[in-house]
This record gives C-alpha cells, structure tokens and sequence, in this order.
C-alpha cells in the first residue's frame, strides 16, 4: 500500500512523503483498504521513521537497524512484517 505521510512531512522540494509498505499475513488478513493499512501499521512504524527522518545525511542500515530494534512488536518476521 501506499499512503502520504500522515504527520505530514515533506522532503526538501516540498513534496509530501510517501510511504510504500508490503504488510504480509497475519497483519496482512485485517487490511482491507489503504486506510486500514495506515490505521494498523503506522503506528507500529510511526517512532521509527521518525527517530530516521530529520537527520543531516540519509541513514545506513546499521541506522535502521539500531532504530528499529531487536525483534520490535508487530514487526518481526514471526508476525507478518518486515521493515
């Protein structure tokens, strides 16, 4: 699904962010609609991407990976969703 940023951030040019998210099953079998998506799955993102967005320079893997964690609620693999 893709959906605009709901905290409404833009990138240098303005342009709103989108975000591009694959939600597999389980996560997946309760999406209906691309509002269900943002309903159900930004908030289980919604720290991260915000703890990586206004940095100087874009963040590496390690970045993220520090940012998301190990095995983070919601977004381990055993749960349907891969960040």
């Amino acid at each position: 699904m893709r959906f605009p940023d709901p905290e409404g951030r833009s990138d240098e040019a303005g342009r709103v962010i989108p975000h591009d998210i694959v939600a597999l099953p389980p996560l997946a079998d309760d999406i209906r609609s691309v509002d269900d998506g943002q309903r159900i799955v930004w908030p289980l993102i919604a720290d991260i991407f915000a703890r990586l967005w206004d940095r100087d320079r874009p963040p590496s893997a390690t970045d993220i990976r520090r940012a998301i964690g190990e095995n983070p609620p919601g977004l381990d693999t055993d749960e349907g969703f891969r960040a």
